[in-house]
């Protein structure tokens, strides 16, 4: 599924089996304490859903007014802070944003 929000296209929440995803032993690329028993099943969660650009979850509440506050409608700003928990992301994700509007209005003058 496909919305239009902000001006971009965004890849949309839609019924997948996200298990499918999870790699095995022979396709992991990181190294395993093995004396410790660790292995790619000790840190795979079979249960984790990743949140998509329709349906930001918020951490907690104050984060989420303290975004709003800051984001205002930039949506790509207000993604980012419920993704990270860290309003320094957004805002950062906020000012290239406007840096890249400024930019391409002055090439198209």
């Amino acid at each position: 599924m496909s919305v239009k929000k902000a001006g971009l296209n965004c890849i949309c929440s839609d019924p997948v089996d996200f298990v499918s995803g999870q790699i095995n032993q022979s396709q992991s690329l990181f190294t395993y304490n093995y004396a410790q028993n660790e292995s790619v099943d000790t840190f795979a969660k079979p249960d984790f859903e990743p949140m998509f650009a329709d349906n930001i979850t918020w951490y907690n509440n104050s984060l989420r007014l303290a975004a709003e506050a800051q984001c205002g409608d930039d949506y790509e700003c207000l993604f980012d802070v419920a993704s990270t928990n860290d309003l320094s992301v957004g805002m950062v994700t906020k000012d290239i944003s406007i840096q890249l509007v400024n930019e391409s209005n002055a090439l198209g003058k």
